[in-house]
This record gives structure tokens, sequence and C-alpha cells, in this order.
């Protein structure tokens, strides 16, 4: 969209558009409570750009007006004393590390009409503890949670089908996880290192745990591997070390190297007579039980 105009208006860095709207691309002040105008000029204010407030050190409080229907990549990024952020009931999207580093926030107020978020958005966001995430939501993009150390618990809404890779890596306080029956991948090391993580039901849609999904998800101890899934990647399942019982379906038709290291407590692999998850157990001296005695 091309500029026709720029211009400042307290402490407001702005341009006007071609298409008679308007975004906010940078902040020249240092209040604590900013206001965002929801126009300019006669043109309403559509967009906060790229970095428009990153590194703002004494932003402390936003709102976003409902003018608003896109959140730029690293708008609020850095923004160190940021507590409390309302996204407005017209936003469509939020940008790549949108508030990534934003170490003080603690709420996130964000509407329904969200349909992305960015990779990264929330990563490293210390203080957060919890979050609605919209209906709409398809994705949760790759480190989207990353590091969000206070995170306690999430719901995947209906209708997700992605996890991306690292999006939940390091969340060492979260506890419990809910994933849709929809959800059909879960990136590499989504939960990574989540060591306070002991509740996760895995879907029927998905049909791989790829490398590092759960390593170092120390609280765990029961994963039932939903039948479908034909692939456990390298480190899968490592440093699980208080997984007492998996249980493997006999679509599964390769296992990686390290699947289940260091889980020192696995005392039951349930397994199907003649499957290859059978076969890897017996190489790697786990200790398999029949799923059919199981039954009996």
């Amino acid at each position: 969209m091309e500029i026709i105009e720029r211009g400042v208006f307290d402490d407001l860095e702005y341009a006007l558009l071609e298409d008679r709207t308007a975004a906010v691309i940078g902040y020249l002040g240092s209040a604590e409570e900013p206001v965002i105008p929801d126009a300019l000029h006669g043109c309403r204010v559509t967009v906060i750009g790229n970095k428009a407030f990153s590194d703002c050190a004494d932003l402390y409080r936003i709102t976003v007006p409902d003018s608003v229907v896109s959140i730029g990549d690293y708008a609020f990024y850095e923004c160190s004393a940021l507590k409390e952020i309302v996204i407005s009931d017209s936003a469509v999207s939020i940008g790549r590390s949108a508030f990534a580093n934003c170490v003080s926030l603690r709420s996130v107020t964000m509407p329904n009409s969200v349909r992305s978020i960015g990779d990264s958005a929330f990563s490293h966001c210390e203080s957060l503890r919890g979050i609605t995430l919209p209906e709409r939501l398809t994705a949760v993009g790759d480190r989207m949670f990353s590091h969000c150390r206070s995170l306690t618990g999430i719901d995947i809404p209906d209708g997700a089908v992605l996890i991306g890779e690292g999006a939940f890596e390091a969340c060492r306080r979260l506890r419990t996880v809910t994933l849709p029956d929809t959800a059909a991948s879960i990136g590499r090391g989504a939960f990574s290192g989540c060591r306070s993580l002991s509740t996760v039901a895995l879907p029927r849609s998905v049909t791989a745990v790829k490398d590092e999904t759960f390593s170092g998800c120390g609280s765990i101890n029961r994963i039932i591997v939903p039948p479908g899934v034909t692939l456990i990647g390298d480190r899968a399942f490592y440093a699980c070390e208080w997984l007492y019982e998996i249980s493997l379906p006999d679509s599964v038709r390769h296992i990686g190297s390290d699947a289940f290291s260091a889980c020192y407590h696995l005392a039951r692999v349930i397994v199907r007579r003649g499957s290859r998850a059978e076969a890897y157990c017996r190489r790697n001296d786990l200790p398999c039980v029949y799923a059919d005695a199981e039954m009996q």
C-alpha cells in the first residue's frame, strides 16, 4: 500500500495510505499508557505497523482501538514494562514476534475476530500465566509461546490443525494442555522442556510424534499414542523421567533413535504381538506388554 503522507501526532509517528486509512508506524514518547486514536486526519487507523512500539521501555498498558485490524511484526517487541494489553474486537491478524520478550506481560485480552497469530508472537513472555486463544485460530505457530515460564495451562481451540515447532518449548510450569481432535500436525519440539506437564491426550488426527516433541517432560507418567500414528521421531520422549507406561499402536512403522532414552521409570510399553513396536522394544531392552493380555 502506497504511503501518501507521513506525520507525527502526540508522539505517534503515522502514515496515511492511498486507501484513506492510516497506520501507526512508530512512537517517540515515553508515556506509560499512550493513546492510539481510531482516526488520524479523517483516516481510520487500521494498522499498527512493524516495530511501531518495539523497545518502548516505559510502556505499561496499551489499548488497541476498534479500528485496528492488523498488528504488525515486532510491533511491541521487548516492551519490558508492558503488563497489560487489550486488543480490539476488529483485529484479524497479529504479526510475528509482536509481543515477544515482553517479560512483564501478564494479561492479554484477545477477541475471537483474530484468525492468525505469527510465529514467536508471545515468546519469552515470562510473566504470562494464562491466555484464551481465539476460536477462529487454525494454527499455533512456531515458538508462539516458547519460554513462557509462568504459563500453567492452555486450551487449543477446536478447528486448530497445526501446533508449530517449539510452540511451547521450555514452558516449565505448563501442567495441562488440551489439544483438539482437529490437530493433525504437532511440530518438532512442540512441548520439549515442559517439565511440569503431567497430562496430555494426543488426538486421533495426529499421524506422527516428531523429533523431541515431549523431550524433557519429566512429569508425564502415561501416554497413549493413538491408532494411525506411523512415526515416533528421534528423542520424542527423551528424558521423560517419570514416564511409567506408554501404549504404541501397530500402525507405528518407525521409531527414531533415543526415543525413550533416559526414561528411568518406564515399566510398561504396551504393544501388539508381531508389531514393529514390539521388535523395537526387544532390540532396545524395553519392558513390553502385549495389548491383548491387557484386555483379558
